[in-house]
């Protein structure tokens, strides 16, 4: 499967030769899983099995674990990956979940978007 680059802003990438910017190996593995446990259950219309459901932790006291069970459980479904551990970094005051996502893969450990 092809994925497009995305810059830091979540829009598509534009290549040197003015294309889209294509993503592939660590990268690609990388950016597939930031998409996957950003996407709400349901909100994917060609498979609204997908995304984290968000419904069932949003105006309850944070469950770290339960967070971090919903997206390692939708990163698996990202070819390669083996496991993700999710660091919670804080929750700020504009009330953001601020996170990294370590990936593992069977060539190693990257840090997820």
């Amino acid at each position: 499967m092809i994925t497009f680059g995305k810059d830091d802003s979540w829009d598509l990438e534009i290549d040197d030769n003015g294309n889209f910017a294509i993503k592939e190996g660590q990268e690609q593995i990388a950016q597939d899983v930031a998409t996957s446990v950003k996407i709400y259950r349901g909100e994917y219309v060609f498979d609204i099995n997908r995304g984290v459901p968000y419904e069932n932790v949003l105006g309850e006291r944070l469950n770290q674990s339960l967070i971090q069970e919903y997206m390692n459980s939708e990163a698996k479904r990202i070819n390669d990956v083996l496991n993700t551990t999710v660091i919670f970094n804080q929750l700020d005051t504009s009330r953001t979940l601020d996170y990294d996502i370590l990936i593992s893969t069977k060539d190693g450990v990257i840090e997820g978007l």
